[in-house]
């Protein structure tokens, strides 16, 4: 499962990330944290309406506590599909893919259990795959 988490503060980030999965043939899942974003992008892409109360219509500035909020979602989300036995590619809405990275992933997801992007130093989870594993 490839996804991203979004709410109505980041309509049009989300949208271009979503293109730019389709125009790489790659499908996308949101999972969206109010109405106004599942509205939105009801006809877009698949939406899994994932509605929490995190109040007002805006983009949550880096290191916030509604910013940390949306990011802490994420992994309730991804605990739940790795319950269900799925891999899991995650991806911000911030970012634009230009090149469809399946084979690739999965290549390394057969080697490790997590993959995760990185600038060298530190770990960023902005873009990262995790596999189910028995442990």
């Amino acid at each position: 499962v490839i996804f991203c988490v979004a709410n109505n503060g980041v309509n049009e980030m989300t949208f271009n990330l979503i293109e730019s999965c389709r125009i790489n043939k790659i499908n996308i899942v949101v999972f969206a944290l109010d109405k106004s974003i599942s509205k939105f992008l009801e006809n877009v892409c698949d939406v899994v309406n994932y509605f929490v109360e995190l109040g007002g219509n805006q983009i949550y500035e880096y290191e916030t506590e509604n910013f940390k909020k949306v990011a802490y979602y994420r992994f309730f989300i991804l605990g739940e599909l790795l319950r269900d036995n799925r891999k899991i590619i995650y991806l911000d809405i911030d970012i634009f893919v230009n090149k469809n990275f399946i084979n690739e992933i999965s290549y390394e997801l057969n080697k490790y259990d997590v993959v995760i992007q990185t600038n060298g130093k530190n770990c960023c989870t902005g873009f990262f795959a995790i596999r189910p594993t028995d442990d």
